[in-house]
C-alpha cells in the first residue's frame, strides 16, 4: 500500500500547553502563511483558534466569534493546506461511533491525519477556555473554569487533527476538533454530537515543520510524562460539570 503524504505546520507542542505554557509566541496572521486549515489557542487560552479556508476565526468562551487580527498571538497550532485525500458521508451518527468508522478508513495508525467535516447538527456540546490572568496555571486546572455550550439544530464546520499514540507529547493523540458554525457567529471545542447529515474529507500528512519557541516559560517547561495522557484526556474529550 503506498498513499501520498502531505505536510503540516506544528508551533510549539501539547505537553507545553497543557503544562502551563500559554504565552503567545507567534502572531495568529503569521499561522495563515502555512496553510488555510488549522486549530488551536491565544495567548492566555483567550478562546479556541479556527483556520478554515484560509480565513482565521476567534472563538470565546461566551460563543461568540472574532475574525483574527495581527495584534493577536498563539502558544500552540497545528496548520495545513488541505487537499481531501478521502471523501466519506454519514448520516443519523454521532461523534464517538463517527470517530470509530473513521479511524477504521485511515489507512495507517502511525500518521497524521487533517480532517474536515461539513454537516447538520441536532446538537452540538462545545467548551472553549477562559481568559487566565498571570500567574498561568497547567490547563487541567484552567478547564475548571471553562465554558460550556449545548447547540442545538445548526449546521457548521469542523476543523479536526488526528495524531498517532506515538506523538502524544507533541500535538492531541487521536482526534482534536473544533466546531464554528455556518453563519460564523457560534463554536468551540468539540465535546460530543449528533450529526443529522456529514460530510467528511480526510488529508493524509506525513511530513511536518515544527516550529518551537524561544520564549523563557517554553525553554523552561517541565513535563510530568506519567499524569499527560489522563490530563488530555480530562481537558479535552471530558465535560468539566
Amino acid at each position: 500500500m503506498q498513499i501520498k503524504g502531505h505536510n503540516f505546520f506544528q508551533h510549539s507542542i501539547f505537553s507545553a500547553l497543557m503544562s502551563g505554557d500559554v504565552s503567545g509566541s507567534i502572531k495568529t496572521m503569521e499561522l495563515l502563511k502555512h496553510g488555510n486549515f488549522g486549530l488551536g489557542t491565544f495567548n492566555a487560552t483567550d478562546g479556541e483558534l479556527i483556520i478554515l479556508d484560509g480565513k482565521g476565526y476567534q472563538i470565546l468562551a461566551s460563543g461568540d466569534v472574532n475574525i483574527i487580527n495581527n495584534q493577536m498571538t498563539s502558544p500552540f497550532a497545528s496548520v495545513t493546506n488541505f487537499v481531501a485525500d478521502l471523501k466519506l458521508t454519514f448520516n443519523n451518527i454521532g461523534f464517538s461511533e463517527l470517530k470509530k468508522q473513521l479511524e477504521q478508513k485511515f489507512p495507517s495508525s502511525n500518521i497524521f491525519y487533517a480532517v474536515k467535516m461539513k454537516g447538520s447538527f441536532e446538537k452540538i456540546s462545545t467548551r472553549t477556555l477562559t481568559k487566565q490572568k498571570e500567574p498561568f496555571v497547567a490547563l487541567k486546572e484552567a478547564a475548571k473554569n471553562q465554558s460550556e455550550l449545548v447547540l442545538e439544530n445548526l449546521s457548521g464546520d469542523l476543523v479536526s487533527f488526528w495524531g498517532p499514540n506515538f506523538a502524544n507529547m507533541m500535538l492531541v493523540p487521536g482526534f482534536h476538533a473544533h466546531f464554528i458554525s455556518s453563519d460564523k457567529k457560534t463554536g468551540g471545542h468539540v465535546l460530543d454530537f449528533k450529526a443529522k447529515a456529514i460530510n467528511v474529507e480526510i488529508c493524509y500528512l506525513t511530513s511536518f515543520n515544527l516550529n518551537l519557541p524561544v520564549t523563557e516559560s517554553y525553554l523552561k517547561h517541565k513535563v510530568d510524562e506519567m499524569s499527560i495522557h489522563a490530563d488530555i484526556k480530562k481537558v479535552e474529550s471530558e465535560s468539566q460539570k
